[in-house]
């Protein structure tokens, strides 16, 4: 969510949930190299876990101030200066108010905007991605476009920030941090995600965004701005196998990524670079 989740914010560590079996039978199985999850994942009690809130609509509680949108290691994100990520609470259908972070689209974004939504609601539903909290009406906003979900707690392995930026500091210090953290279970996590957002029927596809993750307290991945997530074409159609394999691709190159950031890399072969 465009380094939608806040930097050291006091957002609850998200658990660890089991998904139930699927079936696999149409290609939709794990995705990582030689299509094995090859990282295993670190053994590790998890506090209990709250019960999810999934909301298809929530309102405001309080203004948002247009002026100061969040930002993660010095990322803003891709929107325009006065929209992006704000973090605010709502109130969701059920009554309830909650934190949240809200994302914000100009009118002329729409088609965009509803994209995210869409890719936001199935990630929700992995029970690995931030809860979904709904389409919120932004009031006095000339037609502007928003939604709600669930804070994301952590970090980014890089910085987006400049040098002599107010921000360089913190940002270098918050991916630096963040960096430290990064575990096997960390890895496993994209992957367990990836097989996830299959079986939801959406892939990271094409002329969409970059596969994004925080890495929280305990080293945990959880994914964030969804703009590249797209639907998956029928399994019978010619287009499937390219869209798994660009999938594959998006995935391998966070993962690359990571494991490259984590504190006990070695380079096999610093020649190469």
């Amino acid at each position: 969510m465009g380094a939608a989740g806040p930097a050291g914010e006091n957002a609850a560590p998200r658990d660890t949930v089991p998904l139930p079996a699927h079936d696999t039978s149409q290609g939709m199985g794990a995705v990582g190299p030689a299509g094995e999850n090859v990282a295993p994942r670190d053994t590790q009690v998890m506090p209990a876990q709250e019960p999810r809130q999934f909301s298809e609509t929530s309102e405001l509680t309080e203004p948002i101030n247009r002026e100061n949108r969040m930002s993660v290691s010095g990322f803003p994100g891709s929107l325009p200066p006065g929209y992006g990520v704000f973090r605010t609470r709502v109130r969701i259908a059920s009554g309830v108010v909650v934190e949240a972070v809200v994302k914000i689209y100009p009118p002329d974004m729409a088609g965009q905007f509803s994209s995210e939504v869409a890719g936001a609601q199935a990630a929700a539903n992995t029970l690995m991605g931030p809860e979904f909290y709904g389409v919120v009406p932004v009031e006095g906003s000339g037609g502007d476009l928003a939604f709600a979900m669930e804070p994301v707690e952590g970090a980014f392995a890089r910085h987006g920030s400049e040098k002599g930026a107010a921000d360089y500091e913190t940002a270098v210090a918050q991916s630096a941090e963040a960096a430290s953290r990064i575990t096997d279970r960390t890895i496993q996590d994209v992957y367990d995600f990836s097989k996830a957002i299959l079986e939801q029927g959406y892939h990271y596809g094409a002329g969409g965004g970059e596969v994004q993750g925080l890495i929280g307290p305990n080293g945990e991945w959880t994914p964030i701005d969804f703009q590249g997530l797209k639907p998956l074409p029928a399994p019978d159609s010619p287009a499937y196998d390219a869209a798994i394999k660009e999938h594959e691709s998006r995935i391998q190159d966070e993962v690359n990524f990571l494991e490259k950031a984590r504190p006990d890399f070695v380079d096999e072969d610093p020649t190469l670079h």
